[in-house]
């Protein structure tokens, strides 16, 4: 009988990782939050990522506990859509389809393959309607 992996992920909206929140950063309670539930992986909408910089940093802070964090730059600063993949697993491959569309498949080490995408659909029906035929095609 094959042993299964089991996987533990939660989708969580962020409204901006770098946000103040108290004394500390948004991104630091939902890394708090993944570790103590030994989370593998967090499809994140919203991180707001807008600047290399911005970016840089909050890869380099996931890095630091444990997580590997595919997440684009976002145009408008506001919107978009993260994976962040604690670093048990393995990426396979990942594909940003757009600033709020992201797809990634990871191994673990007994060889189990996983997708996963991340999604952040936008409020205004035509834009929605475009994102859906990139999902579908």
């Amino acid at each position: 009988m094959m042993q299964s992996t089991e996987i533990r992920a939660i989708s969580f909206n962020a409204d901006g990782l770098l946000t103040k929140v108290g004394k500390c950063l948004r991104m630091d309670l939902i890394l708090k939050f993944a570790i103590r539930m030994n989370l593998d992986i967090l499809c994140l909408q919203e991180p707001h990522t807008d600047t290399h910089d911005k970016l840089k940093h909050t890869t380099e802070y996931f890095a630091l506990r444990g997580y590997t964090l595919l997440c684009p730059i976002t145009d408008e600063g506001r919107g978009g859509s993260a994976i962040a993949i604690k670093n048990t697993w393995n990426i396979v491959s990942h594909t940003i389809h757009s600033q709020r569309i992201m797809h990634a498949c990871i191994s673990s080490n007994g060889g189990d393959v996983i997708s996963v995408a991340s999604v952040h659909m936008h409020h205004r029906c035509n834009i929605r309607t475009s994102q859906w035929g990139k999902l579908l095609h």
